[in-house]
């Protein structure tokens, strides 16, 4: 076939101008060209539209009017001229553009580099990047149901053939992830469901050989609950804990100072203290193979060059988060040369294999390396420590949905029902210091029995009740994240999450809760900025999580603790005035729980890896 010599000039013409006019060129001047040129050769300009974007020269919105513009332009001349039923090329080439516009413009981003080259010209060169990556690397190449239009030739047809230049990619010590998750606990097994139900792969090192199996149980409210509802798995763990239904307070000699239902105060509330255990392994079971990298402890972190953040492990091991690449689809239609189509080729190759920050997500809890390295100073002693534990009942228990809270002069305890056969308890202290650490379980017990030896009978038959080797205790912790003092939750491509950022004090049930909540919001606008392929759209992304965060992080973390310091009262008088005027007549719960009004949406499952 006869190759026209204005076609020729025309792409090439039409790609000079773009590199080298760069932003002079107008839309308007571009337009023009694709209703001129698509009579000669309409995917000229489909060469253009990922090119002019991907270079910064203009918004996706114009980019998707140019695309929209050419695709209708080049139906309207291609139309008069089919001739026959054949699907040719040119109808191949249009819907295929047709699907990338209705679907998502930016998604042009992450197709692999295709080149549709005449099958009459046999001596065509092969760009060296493409060659010396041919013998070393798997082909990417699009799923079937990318295609729904097309029709498969047959191998042997000879009327046309098609090169693909892999991308190029090397095997080397240490291994590369594209997004880091350090941390198995809470917020890092939120934040890797809530990537892989958007089709974002990601790695989660735990420092553990397997998830967390101690720890007693956490109390979820509303806010958590909708989170879990986004991520899929809240029906799961509904179904295997009681709701709360309601709230008794007393005093220490066992007199009931005031009872609310919780229905009835915050209509809408949903509460439930669920096991950590099965929260996370809950969290987990979604999660495709090999995600969770157990037996990984980090060492350090440190930034490597160009080549990304790279995360030292106390075995010895190492892992880069690596720049991750996005990459584009282009066709050059059969009638343009394949030496002209193989040079485009090769531009376009060495401008459009792009790649986006790299990412590193800290959920590694209160004492995070992640956080120290970012400058974060120790969480603070807040002056009060707790036991607790869980006690189970084979035969079961006579409690009734209800948190049981029992306060004393400097101490205060509490328990509820979590299920029919097992009770969760906790005891909160004033204390100078954390104290020493004791390993002795039967020990830890003794001591939570001794602090409330003349309280109520069914807070000690609860202790008693509980096994020696799930009785706890920690000193309460939190950080203040002040604004300009405080470093911002993300720097580089590393942010941090949950506890690593923002340990609080428990005495508003809202760490875990808090966790949840950064993980959904944090996946949200990683997801879009990803997606949009822009190089500087993942800082943007975790700056904004930063800032929309902190808003509600910081005064949620001042407020527990002023709450629990409120609670710890140890002044005969002034807990005097706590259990005959302030508990019996001032205090309301809905007020008490407005924080936890938190909505998000859905998070729809993908079958696409990004």
């Amino acid at each position: 076939m006869k190759k026209s010599p204005e076609v020729i000039d025309g792409a090439d013409c039409l790609l000079q101008e773009i590199r080298t006019k760069g932003r002079d060129v107008e839309k308007a001047t571009l337009l023009h060209r694709a209703e001129g040129e698509s009579k000669e050769s309409p995917a000229l300009i489909i060469i253009a539209c990922p090119l002019w974007e991907a270079i910064g020269l203009g918004s996706s919105e114009n980019v998707q009017d140019l695309s929209k513009h050419c695709l209708f332009a080049s139906l309207r001349t291609g139309s008069r001229r089919k001739k026959t039923k054949e699907f040719d090329w040119k109808d191949w080439l249009f819907l295929r553009l047709l699907f990338i516009c209705g679907a998502n413009t930016s998604r042009l981003r992450y197709y692999t580099l295709h080149h549709h080259i005449h099958g009459g010209d046999t001596h065509h060169r092969t760009p060296p990047m493409a060659s010396a990556a041919a013998s070393s690397c798997s082909l990417l190449r699009l799923p079937p149901s990318s295609f729904p239009l097309s029709r498969r030739r047959d191998a042997t047809s000879t009327s046309r053939r098609r090169t693909v230049f892999p991308a190029v990619a090397s095997v080397a010590d240490p291994r590369e992830e594209e997004i880091v998750i350090v941390g198995a606990g809470i917020a890092g097994l939120a934040t890797a469901l809530s990537l892989h139900r958007l089709g974002i792969r990601s790695v989660v090192l735990e420092q553990g050989d397997s998830l967390r199996a101690g720890g007693t149980s956490l109390t979820l409210f509303k806010n958590g609950w909708r989170v879990l509802d986004s991520i899929g798995v809240a029906d799961e763990l509904r179904g295997q804990f009681l709701q709360i239904q309601g709230l008794v307070m007393r005093a220490d000699d066992g007199r009931e100072l005031r009872s609310f239902v919780l229905e009835e105060e915050t209509p809408g509330q949903e509460a439930r203290a669920v096991e950590r255990r099965v929260l996370l392994e809950t969290l987990a079971s979604p999660l495709p193979p090999n995600t969770i990298s157990f037996s990984s402890r980090l060492k350090s972190i440190r930034k490597d060059g160009s080549h990304g953040s790279l995360l030292e492990l106390e075995d010895g091991d190492s892992i880069r988060a690596k720049k991750q690449k996005h990459r584009h689809e282009l066709v050059v239609p059969c009638r343009i040369s394949s030496d002209i189509a193989l040079s485009i080729g090769t531009v376009l190759f060495e401008f459009l294999v792009m790649s986006r920050q790299p990412i590193v997500i800290g959920c590694d809890g209160v004492r995070s390396p992640v956080a120290k390295w970012m400058g974060f100073s120790e969480p603070r002693y807040v002056g009060h420590c707790a036991f607790r534990g869980l006690a189970v009942y084979p035969e079961g228990h006579s409690h009734k949905a209800k948190v049981n809270y029992i306060y004393g002069r400097g101490i205060r305890a509490g328990f509820l029902p979590i299920s029919s056969t097992k009770v969760y308890w906790f005891i909160c202290w004033n204390s100078v210091s954390p104290g020493p650490k004791i390993k002795d379980p039967s020990v830890l017990k003794q001591e939570a029995l001794n602090l409330v030896r003349s309280w109520p009978e069914e807070l000690l038959d609860v202790i008693q009740n509980t096994s020696e080797d799930v009785v706890i205790k920690t000193p309460l912790v939190d950080r203040w994240l002040w604004p300009i003092l405080t470093p911002s939750a993300s720097s580089n491509g590393v942010v941090v999450v949950g506890d690593a950022w923002h340990p609080m004090t428990p005495n508003l049930g809202q760490g875990a809760c808090c966790a949840l909540e950064d993980s959904v919001v944090l996946v949200k606008k990683l997801a879009t900025a990803i997606r949009s392929g822009r190089h500087s759209a993942v800082d943007e992304a975790l700056q904004d999580y930063s800032r929309e965060r902190w808003a509600r992080i910081f005064p949620l973390t001042v407020r527990s603790n002023i709450t629990g310091s409120l609670l710890q009262w140890d002044d005969p008088l002034v807990c005097a005035f706590r259990n005959n005027v302030m508990v019996p007549r001032l205090v309301s719960l809905g007020p008490m729980l407005e924080h936890t009004n938190f909505e998000c949406e859905m998070l729809e499952q993908s079958v696409t890896s990004v």
